[in-house]
Formats: C-alpha cells, sequence, structure tokens
C-alpha cells in the first residue's frame, strides 16, 4: 500500500492529479490512523497555504482518535484544531477550509467543546454549494452527500 501512495504522489503531476486532488481523495477514505498520517504527508505538497495547513490540520485533529495517551490525544486534537483555525483565519470565506472545520466539530466528542461554528460553516458551505464553487464534481458530490449524512 505504501508504494502505491508513494507512486501516486509521484507521479500525480505527469497525470494532472495534483496534490490538493489527492488531500481531497484521502479526506474520504475510511478513517485509520495511516490515513491521516498520508493526508499529513500529502498536504505538505499542496500549493495553496491555506489548504495546506487546513488539510494537515484536520488529518492531526483526527489522528488524536488513534493515541493512547489522553493527554497527548488532547494536546494532538488542540495542535490540530489550531492550525486549521490559523488556516481559517487567513482565508475565511474559503468553503473548503470550513467544511474540514464542519468535518471535526461533527466528528469531535461534546467535551471538546469544538462546535461552536457548525451552523455558520454549513451555512456557508451550502451557499457555495448552491452557486457552484466547486468545479471537482467528485469531491462536490462527496461534500453533498456527508452533509445529507448528517442531516444538513
Amino acid at each position: 500500500m505504501r508504494w502505491i501512495l508513494v507512486f501516486a504522489i509521484l507521479t500525480s503531476s505527469f497525470l494532472g492529479f495534483g496534490q490538493l486532488d489527492l488531500a481531497r481523495d484521502q479526506y474520504f477514505q475510511v478513517p485509520s490512523k495511516k490515513v491521516y498520517q498520508n493526508l499529513i504527508a500529502i498536504a505538505n505538497n499542496i500549493e495553496e497555504e491555506s489548504l495546506k495547513k487546513g488539510y494537515e490540520g484536520a488529518a492531526t485533529a483526527c489522528l488524536a482518535e488513534y493515541g493512547i495517551n489522553p493527554f497527548a490525544k488532547l494536546n494532538l486534537f488542540k495542535d490540530g484544531t489550531a492550525q486549521l483555525e490559523g488556516a481559517i483565519k487567513t482565508d475565511p470565506t474559503n468553503p473548503e477550509l470550513r467544511f474540514l472545520r464542519l468535518t471535526i466539530q461533527l466528528e469531535s466528542p461534546s467535551f471538546l467543546d469544538y462546535q461552536s461554528e457548525i451552523e455558520q460553516d454549513t451555512a456557508l458551505i451550502q451557499s457555495a454549494l448552491a452557486s457552484g464553487w466547486m468545479k471537482d464534481a467528485t469531491f462536490g458530490d462527496q461534500i453533498k452527500q456527508y452533509l445529507t449524512k448528517k442531516g444538513l
């Protein structure tokens, strides 16, 4: 599996399948520690800085689920969400960053107190989808399916 990912990353520029496309695809894989570790590696090669930080932060926050030590898990979650929040601060109207944050908010336990922007993020994402923001039909459909699955 590792060699397939390395091959995909190395050949992505030749096939027109950019790093952002790889990150988007990886984000919707079945969650696992390996998926999020791979996503961090892919995110480091995304050209747009805010999306690079956003995907890396989201993946880092998600990695917290696979830790053993509760304090380390909490720190990993906080580091990831802080990085994601920083990306959103630099590009506050980017629906993709808002989607990443929305997924973290919806999937994180309530005791982490990271659910305050669900309504705002949902509204921005839905508005962006309605206006045809997402040119990648597959990714746009995945976002719509996720929102529908979550009842949003």
